[in-house]
């Protein structure tokens, strides 16, 4: 393959060389060497003007944390918090399992389940 090739490699405004047949997406719908060449400068333009890495802005990252720290507490409230009915259904194990635990740690144990305090 040379660089004087036209089939291959088109040169732009922007002195960057595209590879036509590298991917598919890049190859325009015209196969003339005109419509390549309009094709790969209006593609250079698009290039040049975005920035080389794109960061996300501000409200982007806040909306990510957002939705990153909701979801999982809709979650966790609507398996064990949620009221679904006097009926069973699918989220009464696990409701009845944090029921007996939070009663468990804010019962007082009886006198049987107490540590003695002897000393040997």
């Amino acid at each position: 393959m040379s660089d004087s090739d036209p089939s291959r490699l088109v040169e732009s405004n922007t002195r960057v060389k595209y590879d036509l047949n590298a991917d598919p997406r890049l190859r325009p719908s015209s196969t003339s060497p005109a419509a390549q060449a309009t094709f790969l400068r209006r593609l250079g333009r698009i290039r040049s003007s975005q920035p080389a890495v794109s960061r996300p802005g501000r409200i982007s990252r806040a909306s990510s944390i957002a939705s990153n720290i909701a979801i999982p507490v809709v979650l966790v409230y609507s398996i064990f918090f949620v009221d679904w009915g006097p009926h069973e259904h699918v989220f009464s194990g696990p409701q009845r399992w944090l029921k007996r635990r939070k009663d468990a740690f804010w019962s007082v144990p009886s006198e049987e389940h107490r540590p003695t305090s002897e000393s040997s």
